[in-house]
């Protein structure tokens, strides 16, 4: 088998980027991975502009090469495809040209795949002007991914190393404009997480910095990136199903699993499905969007994964499913949203439902998301320095009916154990807490360290476990401080969310 000549191929798609693409340039220079064991490779798309800027850095990156399309294709797609064909590295990180990476990027990601991992995600830089989400880098770093726990269909974004033998083994390129001419990224990506033996998270600090140029002229911004017409749409949803089924390291209810994430995940993008359907030029279109993506969901759902979309998509998914038109899901939606506690709302499967008719079919549809339920925090007053009286407000829009358990919950914050505290008494939507120290210091979970305020509310098979604190009463400035069996309980509101803590020591 032929060696590998670098470790990391850097494949950049490039369109009169200007100086925008020094920031990407620059990084790659001031890379802690020694030169010889990195190559750069720069596709220009047949720029309009001058290439001066990349010319400069021909002397200051030691492989580094540009190879100039024969035509303009206008896309991203193609100029990547060509520079993972002459890439000559174990791995290609694909980057965009107004981006950059921290200095240790390159050496962190491929020591941290190591042999068996195939795909390794970079922690995005988050705050204003950087694009990216936050959500799959919440737990740090992950070795080995649980594909529908750990929120990688949240980002499916180019900005990742992959493994090239796999790239090649699969077939994973991007697909031509004329066929996926939006989010071809998302198909991409979903390709490749279907086939990959690992995919890792490196989450210890900021790697990739998606940045929001001041122009707004990334890439994929153009006015022709847009479901505009009906093909584009559903291809994307048909190529990701596609790579889902045929994937040859998932098991079927991983595959199930993953259909319901991403169907809520597209059905909730530019606006919502809804958005797009209005994006269409006719009714003509919208009828024939609306029926591609019922056959989609005929065919490739079933009705566990139909019920594991997330809520705020699934009356969408289930109104297109049952033969909604565009007018009349818009008439759903203002009747959905139009929801009090005058309608038939009940809790099943650990959710919050409205019994409606769709179609002639009666259907249970969640409506968590447009519940206003929220907890505060009314009064705190320590008791002989003996133990703390909380009273706590339970509001909620839509569940008239009481809750069938409430307790206050104290969560070790390293350890996660908990000391349950059950309530003394409920009046109207108030709720008395009483927490007596002395049973805390002596029980099992108690040691030195923080611990986190949660009230925990149970209606049926329904738990939803709220942060206390930061909703709270404008005069409790002060938290209190006790002092049992020598050990020092203070309590205090956490700096970033406001909330309320104790710390032992």
């Amino acid at each position: 088998m032929k060696k590998d000549k670098f470790k990391v191929s850097v494949v950049i798609a490039h369109y009169n980027a200007g100086n925008y693409v020094r920031k990407a340039l620059d990084s790659l220079v001031k890379q802690t991975m020694n030169q010889d064991a990195f190559e750069v490779i720069i596709v220009d798309d047949k720029s309009t502009e001058p290439l001066n800027v990349l010319l400069e850095y021909k002397d200051k990156i030691k492989h580094f090469n540009i190879l100039v399309e024969d035509e303009n294709h206008g896309y991203p797609s193609i100029p990547r495809n060509h520079g993972i064909d002459i890439a000559q590295g174990t791995f290609v990180m694909l980057m965009d040209q107004d981006d950059n990476l921290s200095t240790d990027a390159l050496r962190s990601f491929f020591d941290f795949a190591g042999d068996d991992s195939d795909i390794v995600i970079g922690k995005y830089a988050e705050g204003d002007g950087f694009n990216g989400t936050q959500v799959p880098f919440e737990k740090g770093n992950i070795k080995d991914v649980n594909v529908t726990t750990d929120h990688i269909i949240s980002t499916l974004a180019p900005h990742k190393m992959y493994r090239k033998s796999m790239l090649n083994q699969y077939g994973v390129r991007f697909y031509e404009s004329n066929y996926i001419p939006v989010a071809e990224d998302q198909v991409f990506n979903m390709k490749a997480y279907s086939v990959a033996r690992k995919i890792s998270i490196i989450a210890d600090k900021d790697y990739y910095y998606w940045n929001q140029r001041d122009d707004f002229g990334n890439l994929g911004k153009s006015k022709s990136y847009t479901y505009d017409e009906p093909w584009k749409y559903l291809n994307v949803i048909s190529e990701v199903f596609r790579s889902i089924e045929n994937s040859p390291i998932w098991n079927l209810k991983q595959k199930m699993r993953l259909k319901a994430i991403y169907i809520g995940r597209i059905f909730n993008s530019n606006g919502t499905v809804i958005k797009t359907l209005r994006l269409q030029k006719n009714e003509a279109k919208r009828e024939i969007l609306i029926s591609g993506l019922r056959q989609i969901i005929n065919d490739s759902m079933d009705a566990k994964s139909i019920w594991d979309v997330r809520q705020m998509c699934q009356w969408m998914v289930l109104g297109i499913n049952y033969g909604m038109s565009y007018s009349e899901l818009q008439d759903f939606k203002s009747e959905l949203n139009a929801t009090s506690f005058f309608d038939d709302i009940g809790i099943f499967d650990g959710k919050t439902v409205r019994n409606m008719i769709i179609k002639g079919n009666a259907c249970r549809v969640p409506i968590d998301f447009l519940n206003h339920e929220y907890v505060r925090l009314i009064n705190m007053s320590i008791v002989n320095q003996e133990k703390v009286n909380f009273v706590v407000s339970l509001q909620n829009d839509l569940n008239t009916f009481p809750p069938t358990n409430i307790s206050l919950i104290m969560i070790n914050r390293l350890t996660k154990e908990q000391f349950n505290i059950d309530y003394q008494d409920i009046l109207n939507s108030r709720i008395l807490f009483s927490v007596t120290y002395r049973d805390f210091v002596t029980s099992n979970v108690f040691q030195d360290g923080v611990f986190d305020f949660f009230v925990e509310v149970q209606r049926d098979s329904k738990i939803t476990k709220y942060r206390l604190g930061k909703n709270r009463n404008k005069l409790l400035c002060n938290a209190p401080r006790l002092l049992v069996d020598s050990k020092n309980i203070k309590f205090y509101y956490t700096e970033t969310y406001n909330n309320l803590s104790i710390v032992v020591s």
